[in-house]
């Protein structure tokens, strides 16, 4: 009953692609070069953790830049610049808030419309360039270079059009991509991996796909950073877009997993959420409770988690081809 459905929504995702492809829908520019991390569905296929490795490689290079993103399901109205402390201030998203708590000092604005956070981060702010978090649907915002990311453990129904599946708009979209991202390729099943790559590799220009895996970098505590050896078993708790492969790769860097309670990707928790976390803590017989960065950013205000909450703090670990990656944005923002 969807698939009928699905042709209309790509239909219209067609026509809106040919509006601004033949100059009748008007495109900003701004006066840095724009980076879009995005994707073709809907969902979490990775993509923070992907903003995160640029901004830190341009950090690292002393290269100053700024992030703008919608703000997904944050409680402002005009274009805000994200805290570092989310407490302070209107909370302005996971994702960004998550960022701006790992990169204080970089510029972190967002609003639904991305032409309206990039012009007012540039007025406030010295930057060299501007990575624009899940904007390759944005396009009334110009960007330099398409990064396009596909999570590897997700079925290959997720490719059909929304709603009888996740596509945003049809597969055809990936010839505006410059890049295309293949993520948790160790936490995929090895047939489905062999998909993906040979759905995306039409895409993945001369040079190929560029993959990356997840790694967990470190535990520790996200009240004072002490950092967590391995060991008990811990209680895990996520909402998240894959809750599944957070257990997976926590489980595969031997982490034993007593149970996990999951929430829908950016879920507000509440007060009796954490008397339910804390029962099931007690029921297992764990001491711990291990989440995401990006959920982090919320229970980390519960006063009753502060001596059993944990943060999984995760890393990338690219192929050969990120080097190409990293060139071609040197090149552009230097």
């Amino acid at each position: 009953m969807l698939t009928p459905l699905s042709w209309i929504y790509n239909a219209g995702m067609r026509v809106r692609n040919w509006g601004f492809e033949q100059g009748f829908v008007r495109c900003e520019k701004l006066s840095v070069p724009v980076i879009s991390v995005g994707n073709l569905t809907a969902g979490g296929t990775g993509k923070t953790p992907i903003v995160a490795d640029l901004v830190q490689w341009s950090v690292g290079e002393k290269i100053p830049v700024g992030v703008i993103s919608r703000g997904y399901k944050g409680d402002f109205i005009r274009v805000t610049r994200v805290p570092s402390d989310p407490n302070r201030e209107a909370f302005c998203g996971d994702e960004p808030t998550m960022l701006a708590r790992q990169f204080p000092q970089v510029p972190i604005y967002v609003h639904p419309d991305r032409v309206s956070a990039g012009r007012s981060l540039l007025e406030e702010n010295q930057v060299r360039w501007i990575v624009a978090d899940d904007a390759f649907q944005h396009r009334r915002l110009h960007r330099d270079l398409n990064l396009v990311v596909f999570d590897a453990t997700a079925p290959l129904w997720h490719l059909r059009g929304l709603p009888a599946g996740r596509a945003r708009e049809p597969l055809s979209g990936l010839e505006r991509a410059d890049f295309v991202i293949l993520t948790k390729t160790n936490l995929a099943n090895p047939e489905l991996l062999q998909q993906w790559r040979e759905v995306l590799s039409p895409y993945g220009g001369e040079e190929g796909l560029v993959e990356c895996e997840y790694q967990v970098q470190e535990l520790s505590s996200p009240i004072d950073s002490t950092k967590i050896q391995k060991g008990n078993k811990v209680w895990l708790v996520s909402g998240i877009g894959n809750p599944r492969a957070f257990e997976d790769l926590l489980r595969s860097s031997g982490i034993s997993v007593a149970g996990h309670t999951v929430f829908a990707d950016h879920h507000a928790y509440t007060p009796k959420d954490m008397i339910d976390l804390l029962s099931s803590l007690k029921q297992s017989g764990t001491t711990q409770i291990v989440t995401t960065s990006k959920d982090v950013t919320k229970l980390r205000g519960f006063e009753e988690l502060s001596q059993v909450l944990v943060e999984a703090k995760l890393g990338l670990k690219w192929n050969r081809q990120r080097e190409k990656l990293i060139n071609e944005i040197d090149r552009l923002v230097r």
